[in-house]
């Protein structure tokens, strides 16, 4: 077994980093410490940050999106679209996977199939399947697989590619719940024991890009100050989750500290607007809008690292609106408009947030929300989202009658990994079941962007989407996100891929 630290013994970590000697550095192993663990380790259940960290190092996908929005071919070398509704993919030769399986177009035909089922709809990465309207997937031979959409859909490449692909027998042999645990893909580590808050992982000596340091270790350690002090003691090597008040301390200690564009706008999102809630009426949510001070969580949380948010899109990203105005800071405009709606005492509402938020500054951020929204009457309950009750109510399977949350708000961002802002803003749409928000002269545009293969036609649409949501201030926006990561002094060679660490390339000075 490598080593080892369980998330009960965050505390411990950081007593002995600020009062004991630096313990003794295994050469051979990267100790990762992560804020949320991977509840499961199939690939189902999430392709997204944070819970990357943990399954990334298992799976290759189809493609790597870069932070500029191009792509860097993983087990696809190349694909073209030969008609509007079919793309053909073809694949990277001798792949093979940790059970010794061969990648072949006929595995990833098989398990795009199971996606597109009940069953794998029912999962995260399946009802984005759903959203796209995947149609079939076939080999054309044994390295060539083509894939089909029910109708003319430009995002379903970018959505395709992202998937993580197992090792397709063992996914069939196991099944979703068995291969929770026994994890196999064909990604540069292989597992040795898996666990939700902490898993061990060997390189895998037949990956067609192997590892350069031998073993890797990721634990769940939601305490920051564990995870600061952890890096300082010499007892991780990476620290996922930095804040910017780590910056000086891991710095001043001789240690580094990574930052990186994140493809996430910081939002709260608005649930079931639809019902009878004060936010149902758009003067109420443009007063929760204006009522929050931007730039000040800029200047003096991000310390000027990041920007203030005004839509559900960011610059880079297909269809990101540089018209659009700033969301000005105006307490005494957003009273009247919440008089003007019939709040003249303001109501009571909870705003649900992660606690810690897994995300740098979004802790005090969401704090100082509430604040700012109780100062012009919105009084808010800030209520601890705990990871489980966040994949309840987001899920595919939710319903309307299922949905826990007891107030209207809660932390869910855009996320565009994929750099386009339709991926960013459906599922604050009327697509996602139950809705949290929905618009009809928003869905239309929606709608017409999701089918549209006219590459400048769509930008224009997907422009008009963002500044109607702007406008109907669909959701609180807050600002753009950022990952700081931190790094033991003896780190080499590290790089966050767009939220993917390339754990593969890095090496631990002696």
């Amino acid at each position: 077994m490598g080593w080892r630290v369980r998330s009960a013994q965050a505390l411990v970590i950081a007593q002995l980093a600020t009062a004991g000697p630096v313990l003794a550095q295994p050469a051979d192993t990267i100790r990762v410490g992560d804020v949320l663990g991977a509840p499961s380790g199939e690939p189902t259940f999430s392709t997204r940050s944070p819970f990357s960290y943990m399954l990334g190092p298992i799976y290759d996908a189809l493609a790597l999106v870069n932070a500029d929005g191009s792509y860097s071919p993983l087990l696809a070398t190349e694909w073209r679209n030969t008609d509007a509704t079919t793309w053909v993919y073809r694949l990277r030769p001798n792949v093979k996977f940790h059970n010794g399986e061969m990648l072949d177009s006929s595995g990833i035909a098989a398990y795009l199939t199971w996606l597109n089922s009940d069953a794998g709809k029912a999962t995260n990465v399946g009802a984005q399947v759903n959203q796209i309207g995947f149609d079939s997937a076939r080999a054309i031979d044994p390295l060539t697989v083509e894939i089909k959409s029910k109708t003319p859909n430009p995002l379903l490449p970018k959505i395709i590619q992202s998937f993580w692909m197992p090792a397709p027998k063992a996914w069939a042999e196991l099944g979703k719940e068995g291969f929770a645990k026994k994890p196999v893909g064909s990604g540069s580590y292989r597992v040795t024991e898996w666990g939700p808050n902490g898993t061990d992982y060997e390189a895998f000596g037949d990956s067609w890009r192997p590892a350069r340091t031998p073993k890797l270790s990721v634990q769940k350690i939601p305490d920051r100050t564990a995870r600061r002090s952890a890096i300082i003691s010499g007892q991780l090597d990476i620290a996922q989750g930095m804040d910017m008040d780590d910056i000086p301390v891991v710095e001043g200690a001789g240690h580094k500290v990574d930052f990186a564009p994140r493809p996430q706008v910081a939002t709260l999102k608005l649930i079931s607007v639809s019902r009878d809630t004060p936010f149902k009426d758009k003067r109420v949510r443009q007063a929760a809008n204006l009522a929050i001070d931007r730039k000040n969580f800029v200047e003096h949380i991000f310390r000027g690292r990041t920007r203030p948010a005004n839509q559900c899109s960011l610059p880079g990203a297909t269809g990101y609106d540089a018209g659009v105005p700033p969301i000005p800071f105006d307490p005494t405009r957003a009273r009247q408009l919440l008089a003007e709606a019939g709040f003249t005492n303001g109501f009571e509402t909870t705003v649900h947030a992660f606690a810690p938020s897994p995300f740098p500054g979004l802790t005090d951020v969401n704090q100082l929300v509430s604040q700012q929204l109780g100062a012009i009457g919105i009084k808010v309950a800030l209520e601890p989202l705990s990871l489980a009750d966040f994949l309840k109510n987001w899920n595919p399977g939710a319903t309307a009658a299922s949905v826990g949350f007891k107030g209207a708000i809660f932390e869910q961002h855009c996320n565009m990994v994929n750099l386009d802002s339709l991926d960013g803003i459906r599922d604050s749409s009327c697509d996602k079941r139950p809705a949290y928000y929905c618009d009809d002269a928003e869905q239309r545009l929606l709608d017409a962007a999701k089918s549209d293969t006219d590459a400048a036609r769509r930008e224009a649409t997907l422009k008009q989407l963002m500044r109607l949501n702007a406008e109907n201030s669909g959701m609180l926006f807050l600002v753009e996100l950022v990952d700081l990561t931190g790094l033991h002094r003896r780190v080499q060679g590290f790089r966050n891929d767009n939220t993917r660490y390339n754990y593969h390339e890095i090496t631990l000075a002696r």
